[in-house]
Order: C-alpha cells, then sequence, then structure tokens
C-alpha cells in the first residue's frame, strides 16, 4: 500500500509540473489581450518604478561620459598650447637672455645678483610670449601646408581649432607689448627694440599680403636680423641700462661703444 501511494504522489506532481510548465510557456496574448497587458505595464507601479531606475541610469552614464571628456579635454588643452608653442623655438630666447645678461654684467657677482635673476625672469616672460606669436601666427597661415608636411601639429591635428590659435596669438602678442611697456624698471627701450622688432617681422614673416617666407633670401634676413642683431642687441642694452647702471639705454648706443654687444649681434 505504501508503495502504491507514494507512486500516486509522484503522479499528481508530475501532471501538476506539466499542466504549470505549459501555461507558463503560453503566448501572452493567449492571457490577456494586448491592450490589457499594455495597461497593466502601465498602471503597474513596479514596471514605473524599473523604467525610471533605467532611465536615471542611463543620464546619469551620459552625464558622467560628458564631464570625463570635458575634463579630459581640459587637462589636455595646456598640453596642446604647449606644442603650439613649438617647443623648441623657444630654447633660443631662453638661453640667449641669460647669457646676454652675463655678457653685460661688469662682475659674475652682478651677473647672480636679485635685480639680475629678477630681469631675466621678466624679459625671458615676455620675450617667450612674443615667440609664442609669430610661431602661432606661422602655423595658422600654413595649415593647408602643414596638412602635408606637419600633420602632428595642433591645428592640422584637429587638437586646436584655427579660431583658438587666433585667440592665443594675439593674447600672446598683447600680454607681451604690455609687459615692455608698463614696468617702472623693466621697460626699457632695449626690451622694446628686441620685442617690437622681433613682432614686426614675425608678422611680415607669414602674414599675407607680405608673407616674406616665400622668398629665401628675405625669409633667411628675418631669421638672422631676429635671432641676430634685435634680440642680442636689445636685451644687452636693456640689461645694462635696467641692471647694470648704464645711464643710456639706446641700442645704437651699446651698438657702437660696446664691443661685446657689437660682437654678439654680428655673429
Amino acid at each position: 500500500m505504501t508503495a502504491k501511494l507514494w507512486l500516486f504522489v509522484v503522479g499528481i506532481i508530475l501532471v501538476l509540473v506539466e499542466t504549470c510548465t505549459d501555461a507558463f510557456n503560453m503566448p501572452m496574448t493567449n492571457s490577456f489581450p494586448a491592450s490589457q497587458r499594455h495597461a497593466t505595464l502601465i498602471f503597474d507601479p513596479k514596471f514605473k518604478a524599473m523604467s525610471r531606475t533605467k532611465s536615471l541610469r542611463a543620464l546619469s552614464a551620459a552625464t558622467a561620459v560628458e564631464s570625463s571628456d570635458k575634463s579630459s579635454r581640459l587637462l589636455s588643452f595646456p598640453l596642446v598650447i604647449w606644442r603650439f608653442t613649438r617647443p623648441h623655438t623657444l630654447i633660443g630666447s631662453a638661453l640667449a637672455i641669460p647669457a646676454i645678461h652675463a655678457m653685460a654684467a661688469p662682475s659674475y657677482s652682478s651677473a647672480l645678483s636679485i635685480p639680475s635673476l629678477a630681469s631675466i625672469l621678466y624679459t625671458t616672460t615676455s620675450a617667450l610670449l612674443m615667440n609664442l606669436y609669430i610661431t602661432g601666427l606661422n602655423q595658422i597661415t600654413d595649415v593647408e601646408i602643414d596638412k602635408i608636411n606637419k600633420p602632428h601639429l595642433p591645428i592640422p591635428a584637429g587638437d586646436l581649432s584655427i579660431k583658438q590659435g587666433t585667440y592665443v596669438v594675439l593674447v600672446a602678442l598683447v600680454l607681451s607689448l604690455w609687459m615692455g611697456t608698463n614696468h617702472p624698471k623693466f621697460a626699457t627701450p632695449g626690451l622694446n627694440v628686441a620685442l617690437w622688432g622681433s613682432g614686426i617681422l614675425g608678422t611680415l614673416y607669414s602674414l599675407p599680403p607680405f608673407r616674406l617666407k616665400r622668398f629665401p633670401l628675405l625669409a633667411a634676413f628675418c631669421i638672422v636680423a631676429v635671432r641676430g642683431f634685435i634680440i642680442n642687441a636689445g636685451f644687452f642694452a636693456h640689461a645694462k641700462y635696467a641692471v647694470f647702471g648704464e645711464p643710456v639705454g639706446s641700442v645704437l648706443y651699446h651698438l657702437t661703444n660696446n664691443p661685446a654687444c657689437t660682437l654678439s649681434s654680428i655673429f
């Protein structure tokens, strides 16, 4: 009897399992009309809560991605500007200004004095800003050529727009010239000759309708004049007048009366 009873119970369980399985496998259209299913989903609080949760999660994910992109752009922008300066062109000014101050100094101790170091820092900052203007203007006016020859530069690579580059060079130019005229001690004639002379020749070198870089001899003249005569004579006169007590700040005076200034400007 016991065995038969167990067989009977197992049979009933199997029938129930099969019935439940068939019920779950039935299409929903057989259980509820489409309109009723739609209404059930709409008015089901759990369904609404799940939908809101998914929407909030999707919105949060999108916001996080957008914030991450903005943060990345903000962090990478200084690096883009650094590439835009053409760092190798900064070396000349960064090394020339301390060397010229040392050459103009009457003694080693005066060359390493606080006024001398302050002048070097101030002069180098204004000179590097002017260098940024010159090299940046050159890139802005040569975009189509650089797409072929130098596609890694910020503008051809798409890391910097022409509009952004224009803003950068204009700000650099204004700041550089402002530093040359708005300091009670360091705004000397020599510094202004160096800044204005470099800026004018750099503009004529790149900007239409002049674009002197189209002509080999004129292009070479611009480069040699800036790196030779203008920087050396201008910064030498500046150092003598602003730091080392020379009563005359004229660049022409130092060119004609100081052999160190003359020789450094020629060679």
